[in-house]
């Protein structure tokens, strides 16, 4: 069970630590847990140490160094030691565990951010309201993250309401801070929660724990359906999972059979990448070996995937030939093709990069209007590959002023501008884009964004 008097002193800690530690002195619902401390230190030294550093606390004309020195102590015994099985109290080994090697030596982590940088961040990870999420975006950039007294709550942040909120801690800042945020995972962690422990036991994967596949095991056999998806490519690190993987490909739960199929290629199983295959072909169930595709890095198989997105390709381009389909029947008939086409995601291979530059978007772009071009839009295709593409494009709009409507090249420069800011410098937009502004193909696109920032930067450059 918790221990009461070390979680109440844990919460006016937290509470010093946003109002300051020039608050600590004589504080009296700090001195109030010194008896008891001090009664449970007569049996267990780490106690008798933490009642010692909590009067020090309190009497000291200097309690910022006490103040980080109290918490991260307290926090090292609630997150290691702070649970006990038995009633008397005074039986359980409360000395802290949670260390890190400094000089090949032992020692609790160290603790130099000042609060006046740390309150915010506790309270962005505390309490509720608008501003949270720029705080913690702000704090992970500018590297203030990396606090021990923060860990307990970044680990509790993924329980917050705001996904967004969750979602960097997730994705972004728990993984940043390594396998020192492992005993505060571990400690929140529950195989029957929701999304929020669903979070949990992936970060716990993304950081490397060494029984990652044993939690998925237990999540897979114990949790609700969520727990299970997460977990279902988890036990794709071990290949005594195959057959159970395999199975797993024919569940109704497309779910599931995604997740199944995701494993089964991360395992790099034969097997496999041959189901993969041939849901992946399927005319109307094809979209849970999508994910699975995107992450094959067989050679012979991604060759095979390109063939299988190529040739439904040919049959939009052939159906797009009959001049009774409207474009709404276009576009009904683009959408499997355009399913496919994110497996390609980033690949740079030269047959990819082909194909997406000449077949799909020159050679019969005026099949079927603009449709390419948001195609690729929308995709998934790398920010860098699809610059790759449009320098291809424009090469051959430039080498033939007759090539195609005017009305494909507005719309093809319209995403590639959009494109081009977040890749090239500020040198390179205006020698890429300045020829084409000279001979009037920027006019209708300088009233978006992009097109409007180049225009400037053109303008600005013609003038020095």
């Amino acid at each position: 069970m918790k221990i009461p008097v070390l979680e109440d002193l844990q919460n006016e800690i937290n509470r010093l630590f946003i109002a300051g530690a020039k608050f600590a002195t004589n504080d009296p619902r700090i001195k109030k847990h010194i008896p008891t401390l001090t009664k449970m230190g007569e049996r267990a030294p780490a106690i008798k140490k933490l009642a010692d550093m909590t009067q020090d606390l309190v009497t000291t004309q200097e309690p910022d160094e006490v103040l980080a020195e109290v918490g991260v102590y307290l926090m090292a015994i609630l997150n290691t030691q702070g649970n006990a099985s038995g009633t008397d109290l005074t039986e359980v080994d409360y000395t802290p565990k949670i260390k890190i090697l400094k000089n090949k030596k032992e020692t609790l982590p160290e603790t130099n951010t000042p609060y006046s940088t740390l309150a915010p961040i506790v309270m962005a990870l505390t309490q509720t309201g608008s501003g949270r999420l720029e705080v913690l975006e702000t704090a992970y950039e500018e590297g203030k993250l990396n606090d021990f007294r923060l860990y307990k709550h970044l680990s509790k942040g993924l329980d917050d309401k705001y996904v967004e909120v969750a979602t960097i801690l997730a994705d972004k800042i728990i993984p940043s801070l390594g396998e020192e945020m492992l005993p505060f995972l571990l400690e929140d962690y529950n195989v029957k929660g929701g999304m929020a422990d669903v979070r949990r036991m992936l970060v716990i994967a993304k950081i490397g724990h060494e029984n990652t596949v044993d939690i998925a095991e237990t999540a897979f056999n114990e949790g609700n359906v969520d727990m299970q998806v997460a977990a279902i490519p988890l036990l794709g690190r071990d290949n005594k999972h195959e057959d159970l993987l395999l199975s797993l490909t024919g569940d109704r739960r497309l779910a599931i059979k995604e997740a199944a199929l995701y494993g089964l290629i991360k395992m790099d199983s034969q097997k496999g990448k041959d189901k993969m295959m041939k849901i992946l072909a399927s005319r109307t169930n094809y979209r849970p070996a999508i994910k699975a595709a995107q992450v094959c890095t067989d050679p012979i198989y991604n060759r095979a995937i390109f063939d299988i997105v190529k040739n439904q390709f040919d049959e939009l381009v052939a159906f797009c030939k009959d001049k009774t389909v409207t474009k709404d029947d276009k576009w009904a008939k683009g959408a499997p093709f355009q399913d496919r086409l994110s497996i390609l995601g980033s690949r740079q291979d030269d047959y990819i990069i082909d194909f997406l530059s000449t077949e799909l978007l020159v050679d019969y772009q005026d099949l079927y209007d603009d449709v390419p071009l948001y195609m690729l839009y929308v995709s998934g295709i790398s920010r860098e590959i699809k610059i790759q593409i449009c320098e291809n494009v424009l090469e051959t709009i430039l080498s033939n002023n007759n090539w195609k409507p005017v009305e494909f090249v507005n719309v093809f420069l319209h995403h590639y501008m959009n494109w081009a800011i977040h890749v090239y410098s500020e040198e390179k937009l205006i020698e890429v884009f300045a020829p084409l502004h000279k001979k009037g193909a920027l006019h209708t696109n300088t009233y978006h964004h992009a097109g409007a920032y180049i225009l400037r930067l053109i303008k600005e450059g013609d003038k020095k």
